[in-house]
């Protein structure tokens, strides 16, 4: 019984130092605000990739292992879920004639770990000439790798708005 107890009291006591030796440096505000704006700068490119409608650019926001999304409160799929939604949409979008995300809330955990809950609005031309108009949330979970930051996972909240020639889905 000593025996147990000891190897327990051990397995806690390196638990502990373990979990509480942390290698990272805390962040200070300046370190913050930069993990910031490059976050939103990734983001932004990434909107502006899709405004393009360039496939493999688009493509290059999103990592590949172990990708999760969300979309309008179901659990819609993986990376080749997100990969079939770009190669069907955006070959059938003519123009995209608005695409602005506004009020990020970019939360730093890491040097390299954050997440931005932004609100987005966009307008577009379908490929038989109606317009979609069409606004929502994102919630990116982004991760630093070598190449700049990049969408580990996402949830994704549609809404359609009325109007002239406007589609709603």
């Amino acid at each position: 019984m000593k025996f147990k107890r000891s190897v327990f009291a051990m397995f806690v006591f390196m638990t502990l130092v373990v979990s509480c030796d942390s290698t990272e440096k805390p962040l200070n505000p300046k370190e913050k605000e930069q993990i910031k704006a490059e976050v939103i700068s990734s983001i932004e490119k990434h909107v502006d990739d899709i405004i393009s409608r360039d496939y493999n650019k688009v493509m290059r926001f999103y990592v590949k292992d172990d990708y999760v999304l969300y979309g309008d409160g179901t659990y819609w799929g993986d990376y080749a879920t997100i990969d079939s939604i770009w190669k069907t949409w955006l070959p059938k979008w003519k123009l995209i004639t608005k695409w602005k995300m506004k009020n990020h809330k970019v939360h730093v955990y890491s040097r390299n770990a954050a997440v931005d809950f932004v609100e987005w609005e966009h307008e577009r031309i379908e490929e038989n000439g109606d317009t979609t108009r069409a606004y929502g949330f994102w919630v990116w979970e982004m991760q630093r790798f070598p190449d700049g930051w990049k969408s580990t996972s996402a949830a994704v909240d549609h809404r359609y708005t009325a109007g002239p020639n406007v589609k709603n889905k």
